[in-house]
């Protein structure tokens, strides 16, 4: 008997009303009925779900807590200084890096936290490995609260090097492909409030790999990401195949990576995320040349379409004769319309010269007017000449011409609701690329003073999130 059907719709509304946000969001997945009510009279509020970008979360090297990377005008009570509010263990505070996000879920190695509403969710310890000289594993955080108000947190397998010291190996097993059919994976469930084993079964191609090839991919920096997108995870492998896990049926699909991905790895950087039309990636081909590819899926194909092709040295040498902002140093222009709260140095070097943003420093900025609310909603057309930047570097500190730049640049994430790609310029500012218009936004100074006690060859970010509040 269908009891949905049993109650009027104008009944059945008025008692999905009566639910909190998180009983409604596992109230749409009951059944179809359900789900019309709820979203025909739209009784989620849309301003509590993850629709809106607050900023990014930025681990620099060197350092134990994750900075965050906003506009002033974020909530006040959304703060990159999580640490006040985890759990204290044994009389110590038990930070610790991020390591995932998803629609405002932030993943610790021990919690679930949500900055917004302040909850934060110990896990239980993780299943042994039996096999830790062989194999680590990287977590992942699952979670879509217009589906469901539980997360998942998976457990992906990671092969290490082999090992100078001539540990024994079975070289069938280094033959055997990977990831399997099935494919055991450890998954906590907060519904179940455990972890468990699930299998899941492969569909379509394998992927064509060994494990004596995965434990030739050994990029570190930046991190391998998934993305969570219509009730699957994208998970990046190693050699940069995207394994697409299923949420709802315990199957997994091998997605291979764009053309030309799969050469030189420490060259090649493939980063994975979410944007406005899905699942996007950028590949990193040479120091300043980034090809931006959209994932299509029908079902019949899935392939790569490409998106942008952004040449950065271009940019870099070329000025903007429309621009009335230059990109210098941090020292020349310290701020900018989005600020670094540089909450590391904070609790770990000088707590009481932490810097505290205020309105008046506006005033002594000299990159010129802040950008106002709505050109930082991201105009798609991106066409206010003030929000535009000359990231030029084709003049010595003496003035001289110069056709060249050294600097370090890297992508930090893309934004989830607008085709823009973040982009990190030799740790002095941090740049929004527009792709419909290929112009670029100067945020503001991304430098950390952490990084002054950093070595050169150890300036890399080690990896970034686009942080989408949610308030369910």
């Amino acid at each position: 008997m269908d009891l949905p059907a049993l109650l009027p719709d104008n009944v059945l509304a008025d008692v999905l009303r009566r639910l909190p946000p998180c009983g409604l969001a596992a109230a749409r997945s009951v059944c179809t009925a359900w789900r019309t009510a709820i979203d025909d009279r739209r009784l989620l509020r849309v301003d509590l779900l993850p629709h809106s970008l607050a900023g990014i979360l930025i681990n620099f090297p060197c350092t134990s807590i994750t900075d965050f990377f906003s506009r002033p005008s974020t909530d006040p009570s959304i703060s990159g200084k999580h640490v006040d509010y985890l759990p204290e263990s044994s009389g110590k505070r038990s930070w610790s890096t991020i390591i995932g996000h998803c629609n405002g879920l932030l993943l610790l190695y021990h919690y679930v936290l949500n900055p917004a509403t302040r909850r934060c969710d110990p896990l239980p310890p993780e299943p042994i490995l039996m096999e830790t000289k062989d194999r680590y594993e990287q977590w992942y955080l699952a979670y879509d609260p217009t589906v469901s108000p539980h997360y998942q947190v998976f457990l992906i397998p990671r092969f290490h090097p082999m090992s100078s010291r001539g540990d024994q190996i079975d070289p069938v097993r280094e033959r055997s492909e990977w990831p399997p059919s099935p494919c055991i994976l450890n998954v906590f469930s907060s519904a179940a409030g455990r972890w468990e084993e699930r299998s899941f079964a492969r569909e379509g191609e394998p992927a064509g790999s060994t494990i004596a090839d995965m434990r030739l991919d050994q990029r570190c920096c930046p991190g391998r990401y998934a993305v969570c997108w219509r009730r699957s995870l994208y998970v990046h492998c190693q050699t940069n195949f995207v394994m697409r896990i299923s949420l709802s049926n315990d199957t997994y699909r091998v997605i291979e990576s764009p053309p030309g991905a799969k050469g030189d790895r420490y060259h090649l950087e493939l980063l994975l995320g979410k944007s406005e039309k899905g699942v996007y990636c950028t590949l990193r081909r040479g120091d300043y040349s980034f090809q931006v590819w959209l994932l299509e899926e029908s079902s019949c194909r899935t392939q790569w379409v490409p998106r942008h092709e952004m040449d950065l040295l271009a940019l870099f040498l070329k000025p903007n004769p429309e621009s009335t902002r230059r990109v210098g140093s941090p020292k020349q222009h310290p701020h900018g319309p989005w600020i670094l709260q540089d909450i590391d140095y904070y609790y770990e070097y000088n707590e009481e010269d932490y810097y505290e943003y205020s309105e008046e420093d506006d005033e002594e900025d000299d990159m010129g007017t802040p950008l106002q609310d709505e050109e930082l909603e991201w105009s798609s057309e991106a066409s206010d000449d003030d929000g535009m930047c000359d990231c030029s570097s084709n003049y010595d500190n003496n003035g001289n011409a110069r056709d060249t730049y050294d600097g370090d640049v890297s992508i930090l994430g893309f934004h989830p609701f607008r085709e823009i790609v973040f982009i990190n310029y030799d740790f002095r500012r941090g740049l929004a690329y527009h792709l419909n218009t290929s112009k670029v936004e100067d945020l503001g100074n991304i430098y950390s003073e952490s990084l002054d006690c950093v070595p050169p060859n150890g300036m890399h970010i080690r990896s970034s999130f686009p942080y989408t509040p949610c308030w369910v």
